[in-house]
């Protein structure tokens, strides 16, 4: 029995055993604007923010956000160490970059998707202002 739910070239059976206990842990957007992005993913989607690190010497600043049940914050450690920890090492981190300075080109050609799904329960009834 295959380890993969559907066929496509290049899918392998075989996986390396060092491999086989990492967790898929983020997935990364570059923004313009910290605030106004900050803003629609904290408020518009209730994620939160669980750890923000500056690197002034590279000029850039990275946002962890995660989509965390209200009573599961309690489970978040008030230690910047301890919640480093446990912001690399949750499943499906949401990490915002931005560069200082820096504005990324504009998106002419259409070939610079990015994408972000949020699963919700009840999809018939779903519905979602963005503003």
């Amino acid at each position: 029995m295959s380890r993969h739910f559907e066929t496509a070239p290049g899918l392998n059976e075989a996986r390396d055993p060092a491999t086989q206990d990492f967790v898929f842990n983020q997935t990364m957007l570059r923004i313009k604007d910290p605030a106004v992005t900050l803003d629609f993913y904290t408020r518009v989607m209730g994620m939160t923010l669980v750890k923000k690190l500056d690197f002034p010497e590279m000029t850039f600043t990275l946002y962890f956000l995660a989509a965390i049940h209200p009573d599961d914050l309690k489970q978040w450690s008030d230690d910047n160490d301890e919640r480093l920890v446990q912001t690399f090492g949750r499943p499906a981190m949401l990490e915002l970059t931005h560069n200082w300075g820096v504005i990324p080109p504009k998106n002419d050609r259409g070939d610079k998707w990015n994408f972000v799904i949020f699963k919700r329960q009840e999809i018939p009834h779903a519905q979602i202002t963005f503003h």
